[in-house]
């Protein structure tokens, strides 16, 4: 018995609004979109084989109330150049940084973190 992979699901009021983000913002390539009648959202690529779904779901409202419990770590190959590009567009929680594990070492991991429109925290972290 074994887990063989999974899918990060990010639950909206609006994900109509949200989405939007995720395409425009950050360049998401979209690869779905469901519209049943009780439930529909948008699926995202993420990488080589990660999916990111953004759904309706009924017991959310409004913006995330703790943000901080779960953030999404999306790896890039330049967090400064990410920072440049959408720093104006997000609520910046901190600038790119060295990350912890990585100080003092030769080949240093950068980390950005902002939110998104409903205030879920989002890192951008060097893949190498």
């Amino acid at each position: 018995m074994k887990i063989n992979g999974y899918q990060l699901l990010i639950w909206s009021e609006d994900p109509d609004t949200l989405q939007k983000f995720y395409r425009d913002v950050l360049g998401l390539e979209s690869i779905a979109k469901l519209t049943l009648p009780d439930d529909y959202g948008y699926g995202f690529v993420v990488g080589k084989s990660h999916n990111l779904w953004i759904g309706k779901h009924s017991k959310v409202r409004g913006k995330n109330k703790d943000p901080f419990r779960f953030i999404v770590q999306i790896y890039v190959d330049d967090v400064h150049a990410w920072y440049e590009k959408i720093r104006d567009k997000v609520v910046v929680i901190a600038e790119p940084f060295v990350t912890p594990p990585t100080r003092g070492k030769k080949n240093k991991r950068y980390c950005f973190t902002f939110k998104d429109p409903e205030g879920n925290i989002l890192q951008l972290m060097t893949d190498k």
